[in-house]
């Protein structure tokens, strides 16, 4: 039989801006994440060298299996932060996810795997990058997910999220990713996150009214003017990975995303004294993703789900306003709908409450 062609790989963020230490690491991804792997590789021997795992497993798909871990600390969390199993019996052995953690975010675009970081791993950010001398080198850790086995066609199919696009369409997804990847590679250390986002907008004059009346309609407060700095880095580094989930919307409303998380951003952490950690910067954007979603479809309209849930907040203006807002949503698009909708909401934290309430009933 001939030998199957390897799984081609895209990574969703620049060659070598990623590092991290496991040792000096606070091992958060050790800590009830479970783990699991390919019985026919590592698994098979850690279940024969550790009888009572088996009793934790939960679940299983053809050859790989999945264990639970609690939460406090994996069974193998050393007090030094190293793994127990790689220590004792080899890296070979270690479970497949935690073999390529924290760059284990995965999801197809056609028969491509796009690879993005897991931003539970405190990444450090590397300016000006560094290809083959940090731990995100993309040659590295193309070798270890293929190490794993994680790429095996079962697996894939089986546990990564993909697109249902035509062939011609994901080639044209892929080389506009890839685009933006690179432009955002050369952009490190050099231009501003509002810079880069403009050269890649349709109309960029456009882009700014946008995220300018999205902000009054939230009540966010003004973003500082301190210049070009860290945030502007990360943001860089980590924009191709966001888009990873949003692979279904126009590219114009990508760029409206991630206009819309920069001005998310920047007033919250002008709060703290010192710089925020990549890691900060990308659980903000994370944990706003649904109403940054819904926001950047400006006035586009969009359907509710057949039972949307009325939320019960306790207060009338609130409960008035999210009839309001879904009742109007589906003919006169988000920010019109969400205008009216906040006309007796004066404050940014009622109007993000309904917002994320309103996101959580729309289909996307």
């Amino acid at each position: 039989m001939p030998t199957p062609k390897p799984v081609p790989l895209f990574f969703a963020f620049p060659d070598g801006v990623f590092d991290y230490v496991c040792a000096e690491c606070d091992a958060l991804c050790c800590k009830g994440q479970g783990f699991g792997g390919n019985l026919n590789r590592e698994m098979a021997f850690l279940l024969k060298q550790y009888p009572a795992l088996g009793s934790m497993a939960n679940t299983r798909h053809r050859d790989y299996i999945d264990i639970s871990s609690p939460a406090g600390k994996c069974y193998f969390l050393q007090p030094d932060n190293l793994c127990q199993i790689e220590t004792e019996h080899g890296r070979d052995k270690k479970p497949g996810v935690c073999m390529i953690f924290p760059f284990n975010r995965f999801r197809r675009i056609g028969n491509t795997v796009a690879v993005s970081p897991h931003f539970m791993c405190p990444l450090r950010v590397k300016i000006p990058s560094r290809p083959g001398e940090v731990t995100g080198t993309h040659a590295t850790i193309e070798a270890t997910i293929r190490e794993s086995e994680m790429l095996d066609p079962k697996y894939v199919e089986w546990y990564m999220r993909g697109s249902k696009a035509s062939p011609d369409h994901t080639k044209a997804i892929l080389t506009r990713e890839t685009r933006f990847r690179d432009d955002c590679a050369a952009a490190l250390g050099r231009a501003s996150f509002t810079e880069l986002l403009a050269t890649h907008s349709e109309d960029p004059v456009a882009l700014n009214k946008f995220i300018k009346r999205t902000a009054r309609l939230m009540n966010w407060r003004p973003s500082p003017e301190n210049g070009r700095d860290y945030i502007d880095d990360v943001l860089i580094a980590t924009a191709s990975s966001f888009r990873m989930d949003m692979l279904d919307a126009t590219p114009e409303r990508m760029i409206r995303f991630l206009g819309l998380a920069e001005r998310v951003l920047r007033p919250l952490f002008a709060l703290s004294t010192e710089p925020p950690k990549p890691q900060a910067i990308c659980t903000v954007v994370q944990s706003s993703q649904a109403l940054l979603r819904l926001l950047s479809r400006g006035d586009d309209t969009v359907n509710v789900r057949q039972k949307a849930k009325s939320a019960a907040f306790g207060h009338p203006d609130l409960v008035f306003a999210s009839l309001l807002t879904l009742r109007d949503i589906s003919s006169i698009g988000v920010l019109k709908a969400l205008e009216n909708g906040f006309k007796r909401l004066p404050t940014a934290s009622d109007r993000a409450v309904l917002a994320n309430h309103v996101a959580a009933q729309v289909t996307d």
